[in-house]
């Protein structure tokens, strides 16, 4: 399933942790994780930690149970990243397909 267009490029696989970290361990609330999203990580608004709680999901990195979302133990890697990218990305594959 592809999700929705990526957010701006983070710089580092720190930052994905960094994100990755600031979801809860227990479940919590779409509203709650955007919250504490825009918060630890000084984002401007809850419409881009909304995005990057979904861009954290396509990699793998979060996942949304039937109480909410949780930070998976996974780690942040560059393969993880190619393959959340061309599998749960919108466009991506096509975009690929263009390139080739």
């Amino acid at each position: 399933m592809r999700l929705k267009p990526v957010p701006e490029p983070p710089d580092s696989l720190d930052v994905l942790r960094e994100y990755q970290r600031a979801v809860p361990l227990v479940p919590g609330s779409t509203d709650d994780c955007c919250a504490r999203l825009r918060d630890r990580c000084g984002l401007r608004d809850r419409q881009t930690a909304n995005d990057w709680l979904a861009f954290l999901r396509a990699l793998g990195l979060v996942e949304e149970t039937p109480r909410g979302f949780v930070r998976t133990d996974a780690e942040p890697t560059a393969k993880r990243g190619r393959e959340g990218l061309r599998d749960g990305v919108l466009l991506v594959p096509e975009a690929l397909s263009a390139l080739k």
